[in-house]
């Protein structure tokens, strides 16, 4: 927990000056997608924007920078501050380690990946980034300083040469974003092997492959030999050459037989998305030419199976990307996207998948089956869960505030849950507050924060809105983890300004601006999930049982059960009605079913339980 009278010393700022209008916005490297800023004190004011465009929200200006842009100006009178605009990152360096693998010889090789700011320097606020190869694996990704970082690249169990493809991407500022530095690499894998063949018996053979002369050895009695040979890929034939006992030669083109091969590698980020129709994931592909080198002009294909694509974008250094739009449609399985690339008779593939999510809960309707609850009974609390497109929102946690106790959330089908509820010893008018949130998400997103009960509170959530548990926030020099609902306590409601951050991803950072003895913050956030929903309870005294009377029209059903709601077969029963006659009655599973006929307006029926005189009521119509 934070050092409170430290960090009150770090948040206050200025406050015994005059008061000045202020222009309040993030600190550090703000996102591509866009920021939000405030103007206090100048109601006039006129703001206006360099290198990007604002748009008036009830939550502040939000400000998008311009394509491209490295710079934003916010303007607001006599008020500037400059954004600059990340990612701080702008390419991805991949290497190998050492001499080029040979398949057949090496079983892995080590990988250099360093992720360089724009001046060429490792970027120390980059997070780890995404390998993705199109043959072989890539494992043990660890970082070895500020923006370097080591990986063992493991060779396919294929035996003919290829071209591995390596592609990189590190997000930034979190790990679900489309902005970030990306990275290609190109690894030429030749093969040794032994070629067999067969010439004149006891013949010296030998055989040129890629300009390198191999051999020669000497063929046996049937002329058969085995020539060890190191073949890189992009080279089908060789020529081989035979000289007899006599002197004689025999020049040969040989064939190699080798299939075709991959020679295309793909990496989408993130790979989940809510499905709203408007989140956004990259695609990324990188070509090679058979021999390893660039492959200039490659036409790329790619198509997805639900979602919209944007036309393909030729980057440097043989890559082509896409931008992927989530569907709004929900699905249980994942949207399945692929990539092609046709190149003379052979199609390089890579097949991707991206799956979509639902949003959390945000909307909940809370009912109570009965207004009284006695003490030492309980009544059962009915919540109807949406998300925020008014969708069943199924595994969703409820949160209950009372003075009783209330049992865990179960669910009958999807966003309709039941929580069992027993009060406690103080008789009465309650007041519950129910709160449905979740589920947890598992990517941290973004970092929002509030005032709630004179404090100052944080929560991380994943791109769809989920919080996100056991995630270190920085504060200053204490660190704190967010609890089970993604929030944490961060301290007393203080005026200034309080810069909190994510441990393990440098970019995601918020500025809390606090203001007007805490009355104020901004940026403005709220606990995730829905909003707070009240029931009020009256809590009668505690009674031996309950007498159910239920009465639709004319048809009566009723029962007797315990204080905690379980009913009570074969209990002694008198019942009596105002007007009419109750008919035959049929028992089942102790409840008792009757009609109520002769009647000719409303009248009221009355079950008393014999053995405690406890009497349920209820109003019959014709």
């Amino acid at each position: 927990m934070a050092n409170f009278a430290l960090l009150a010393a770090l948040l206050v700022s200025g406050q015994a000056s005059a008061p000045r209008p202020e222009l309040l916005g993030p600190s550090g490297f703000v996102s591509p997608d866009g920021f939000y800023v405030a103007v206090r004190r100048a109601p006039d004011a006129k703001l206006t924007v360099e290198g990007g465009e604002a748009s008036k929200t009830d939550r502040g200006y939000f400000v998008v920078p311009k394509a491209g842009a490295r710079v934003v100006t916010v303007r607001a009178d006599s008020l500037e501050t400059k954004y600059q605009v990340g990612p701080p990152a702008a390419r991805i360096s991949l290497q190998l380690i050492g001499a080029l693998p040979v398949k057949n010889r090496d079983a892995a090789a080590e990988l250099s990946v360093e992720v360089l700011g724009a001046e060429g320097k490792p970027d120390p606020q980059s997070a780890p980034p995404v390998l993705r190869a199109n043959v072989g694996t890539i494992e043990g990704l660890s970082r070895v300083a500020p923006g370097r970082y080591r990986a063992r690249y493991v060779l396919p169990t294929t035996k003919y040469p290829e071209v591995a493809v390596v592609v990189a991407f590190s997000a930034w500022p979190h790990p679900q974003s489309v902005h970030g530095a990306f990275g290609a690499l190109r690894v030429p894998l030749a093969s040794a092997v032994e070629l067999p063949g067969q010439t004149e018996r006891d013949a010296d053979f030998s055989i040129v492959i890629a300009g390198q002369k191999f051999g020669p050895v000497k063929a046996g009695p049937d002329g058969r030999f085995k020539v060890p040979v190191v073949v890189p890929p992009g080279y089908g034939s060789g020529q081989g050459t035979a000289i007899d006992r006599l002197g004689n030669q025999r020049v040969t083109a040989f064939d190699l037989q080798l299939p075709p091969t991959d020679q295309l590698a793909c990496v989408i980020s993130p790979t989940r998305l809510p499905a709203d129709g408007a989140s956004r994931a990259r695609v990324m592909c990188a070509t090679s030419d058979p021999f390893g080198n660039v492959a200039t002009g490659a036409k790329v294909q790619l198509t997805a199976a639900r979602g919209a694509l944007s036309p393909a974008r030729p980057l440097e250094n043989g890559v082509v990307e896409w931008t992927y739009v989530a569907p709004r449609e929900l699905s249980e399985k994942p949207d399945a996207l692929a990539a092609s690339w046709k190149l003379g008779s052979a199609t390089a593939r890579e097949d991707l998948s991206l799956q979509l999510q639902q949003g959390p809960a945000v909307q909940a309707k809370v009912a109570i089956d009965e207004p009284v609850v006695h003490v030492g009974g309980r009544a059962a609390l009915k919540l109807q869960v949406a998300d925020a497109m008014g969708r069943p929102r199924p595994n969703a946690q409820v949160t209950v505030q009372s003075s009783g106790k209330a049992s865990p959330a179960v669910e009958s089908s999807p966003g309709k849950l039941r929580v069992d509820w027993s009060p406690g010893t103080a008789v009465g008018r309650q007041t519950l507050v129910l709160r449905a949130w979740g589920p947890a998400g598992t990517e941290p997103a973004r970092v929002v924060a509030w005032a709630e009960n004179g404090a100052l509170y944080a929560a991380v959530t994943d791109l769809a809105g989920q919080p996100v548990p056991a995630q270190t926030l920085s504060l200053g020099t204490s660190s704190l983890t967010t609890d089970a609902e993604g929030v944490c306590r961060l301290g007393p409601l203080v005026d200034g300004d309080l810069e909190v951050g994510h441990a393990d991803w440098p970019g995601l950072t918020t500025t809390v601006h606090v203001r007007e003895g805490g009355k104020w913050v901004f940026p403005p956030g709220a606990r995730p999930g829905s909003a707070p929903q009240t029931l009020e309870v009256l809590v009668a005294p505690a009674v031996p049982v309950n007498v159910r009377v239920e009465a639709k029209g004319s048809d009566v059903t009723w029962w007797v059960e315990s204080a905690q709601g379980e009913v009570l077969p074969n209990r002694r029963v008198a019942v009596r009605v105002s007007a009419g006659e109750v008919g035959a009655q049929a028992e089942k599973d102790g409840r008792t079913k009757a009609v109520v006929t002769g009647l000719n307006g409303p009248a009221t029926i009355s079950v008393v339980d014999i053995d405690t005189q406890v009497i349920g009521l209820a109003e019959v119509k014709p």
